[in-house]
């Protein structure tokens, strides 16, 4: 590890100072980075002058910038999502919510709001 090598074996980074191996350290993890982020995205984005410019790019946020048109639209909240796929879910657990204590049923707005209920029957489907 690096701090092993500053420390111990000065003789195989002699010319070096500590913080340059450190710094050094740092611009190899970031190249990694940047090549991992690029192959990525080289994968799924198939326009030539995008990817000339994915591979010339020097930062993430360059890379995050060049990939922004082809990114998947957002799925939304849960909230959202289970009211699109199963709007009959949504009615009854309102119903089930606002029902009083009549003909033996639980009234279940004592517990809180809604949405948790949601979230965990979300969870089941």
């Amino acid at each position: 590890s690096i701090p092993f090598v500053c420390r111990y074996r000065t003789d195989v980074i002699e010319p070096l100072t500590t913080k340059q191996v450190h710094f050094l350290q740092s611009l190899v993890s970031k190249h990694n980075s940047l090549t991992s982020l690029r192959s990525k995205l080289l994968d799924c984005i198939n326009d030539k002058t995008v990817q000339e410019q994915i591979l010339t790019s020097t930062s993430k946020s360059e890379l995050d910038d060049l990939y922004a048109p082809f990114k998947p639209p957002s799925k939304g909240s849960i909230l959202e999502r289970i009211q699109k796929e199963h709007p009959d879910l949504v009615d009854a657990v309102d119903l089930l919510w606002s029902k009083d204590n009549d003909g033996g049923s639980v009234n279940l707005s004592k517990l809180g709001p809604r949405e948790p209920l949601i979230q965990l029957l979300s969870a089941k489907i």
